[in-house]
């Protein structure tokens, strides 16, 4: 577990650097639950966002099996639907 929590401090890190780079105002990271990180973003741009967010939780470190993140964007979390 321990792990795990320094892996999402990692990606975290690694997510708002490219939030801030690239999307400014677009996109907000509200929230970490466990292992699950919520997002704040425009309707317009949440496949290509939910695609790259994805790839920098996956890349966090690299170790001999991979790790695998899910993607899934909703109105709220009862309409949230895999991206």
């Amino acid at each position: 577990q321990g792990t795990e929590a320094d892996l999402l401090k990692i990606a975290m890190i690694n997510i708002q650097k490219h939030i801030d780079e690239k999307y400014q105002d677009n996109v907000r990271m509200l929230l970490q639950v466990h292992d699950e990180l919520l997002f704040e973003v425009k309707s317009d741009i949440v496949e290509p966002v939910a695609k790259e967010l994805k790839h920098l939780m996956e890349s966090a470190h690299t170790f001999d099996v991979p790790m695998v993140a899910d993607a899934k964007s909703g109105n709220n979390w009862a309409e949230m639907k895999p991206v």
